[in-house]
């Protein structure tokens, strides 16, 4: 499949990447000081500007804008993947956390 016709990366929302911003530098303007993002909505466990959210938090538009060097396309939404299946496994809520409803912080 060419990138032009590689579908957009599948976010799922976990908000998993919004909580550890203190992983990488290139996230450190958007610590609000806790290694959270500054846009991250504890109650709803979402983006509040998830529609506008910074170049670095698209992966698609990111890849697009060059930020990403030496991947194609394919490699770099697997890349990404790989990334977001270990902060959610890094960042997953014990039991308690999750509380009576079973609803993990974050997803949707």
């Amino acid at each position: 499949m060419t990138s032009a016709a590689m579908p957009p990366f599948a976010c799922d929302r976990c908000g998993a990447c919004c909580r550890s911003l203190a992983l990488h530098a290139l996230y450190q303007p958007l610590d609000r000081g806790d290694g959270v993002c500054r846009h991250f909505d504890d109650a709803s466990g979402l983006c509040a500007v998830y529609a506008e959210r910074p170049l670095q938090c698209r992966i698609d538009a990111a890849y697009d804008a060059g930020l990403v060097g030496g991947l194609t396309r394919s490699e770099y939404h697997a890349a990404t993947r790989a990334a977001c299946d270990a902060l959610r496994a890094r960042t997953a809520p014990s039991p308690q956390q999750e509380g009576e409803t079973g609803r993990v912080p974050g997803a949707t």
